[in-house]
Order: structure tokens, then sequence, then C-alpha cells
């Protein structure tokens, strides 16, 4: 009984999952994904997405999370924010089924925070590479992994909200780097 509980778990927050990518989809098509800024330390908003996405993903890799300002203040929307990571670290563990681990650095400077996610994972086809932002668009290569391909098309209208900009390298078998940069909003004091 305890195993099919398990099993029943998991697919309702797969299903949780789907719906609420499709209704993010459904607020950036329609305009209606609002940016509600506040001050934030970046660096602990991000250790706790970190910690969330452990406990998602039943702790299966660990995510190497390094910083160069442990107390990383700006102005952003923590929910965008969390839409961004939490579909990005969790891809990164999900298509690097054979690595153990994932790398998740912020680097902050007066006008920007650069945040890396690198996987050691499948990989992203070079022909492909041009489309992963595109809604339901998953590359070829990722046989049975689950997904919808809203997640990058998430992440991409997300930071563009933010005025931001998404970067990606990628090589077949070795794995995958995205690099977001943020504009860093002056914090009034």
């Amino acid at each position: 009984i305890l195993e099919k509980t398990q099993k029943i778990d998991i697919q309702v927050n797969h299903m949780t999952s789907l719906l609420e990518d499709v209704l993010t989809i459904g607020k950036i098509e329609n305009k209606k994904l609002k940016f509600e800024p506040k001050k934030l330390n970046l660096t602990e908003e991000l250790k706790l997405m970190v910690e969330d996405v452990l406990i998602a993903t039943t702790k299966t890799h660990k995510i190497n999370f390094t910083f160069n300002d442990p107390k990383c203040q700006m102005i952003s929307d923590d929910k965008i924010l969390r839409n961004i990571f939490n579909n990005l670290l969790t891809n990164a563990v999900k298509f690097s089924p054979d690595a153990s681990e994932v790398v998740f650095s912020l680097n902050a400077d007066e006008k920007n925070v650069i945040l890396k996610v690198i996987d050691k994972g499948i990989g992203i086809k070079p022909e492909e590479l041009k489309d992963i932002f595109n809604p339901f668009r998953r590359g070829q290569n990722v046989e049975t992994i689950q997904g919808t391909g809203l997640g990058l098309a998430i992440v991409k209208e997300s930071i563009d909200l933010l005025k931001g900009r998404i970067l990606v390298k990628s090589n077949i078998g070795k794995g995958t780097e995205f690099t977001v940069i943020l504009p860093k909003k002056k914090i009034k004091k």
C-alpha cells in the first residue's frame, strides 16, 4: 500500500507541475504575468530554491551551490526567480541521469547577477539549440524522460520580464551550461 501511495503521490506532483506550467504559459501569452519587485537577499532565496529542488527530485543529485556574496541584495520578484531556477535546476537533475552533481553558481557585481546552472547530462544537439525556448519543443534525445517542453519557454519569458538574458552552451553526452544575467536594481537606503 505504501509503495502504491508513493507512486500516486509522484503522479499527483507531476500533474500539479504540468498544470502550473500550462497556467504560467497562459499568463505569459496573455501578458498577465506580473512583475512584483521587492528587496531580496538573493543568496538566501537561492539556497531555499536548492533545498526545494533537492526534495522534489528525491535527492538523487548533489547541487553544489557557490556564491561570491553571502548577502547579495537585489530588487526582484521571488516568484519569477523561483520559476526560472526551479525549472533550470530540475532540468539539470532530470537530464543528468548518469551524473551525481549539478553546479549552481551566483556571482554578483555592482550592476548584474550572473547565475550558472551546469550539468553533466545528455546535452542538447547543436541544431536544436535555436528552438529550446519555444513552447512544446523537446530534444530528440530525451527519450523516456518526462516533460512537456514548457519549462525553458517559461524560463526565457520570465528572464525577459526581468530584463535579463540567458545563454546556453551544450555538448551531446557531456552536459549543458545555462548562464542567466539579471540586472541588479539599485536598493534605496
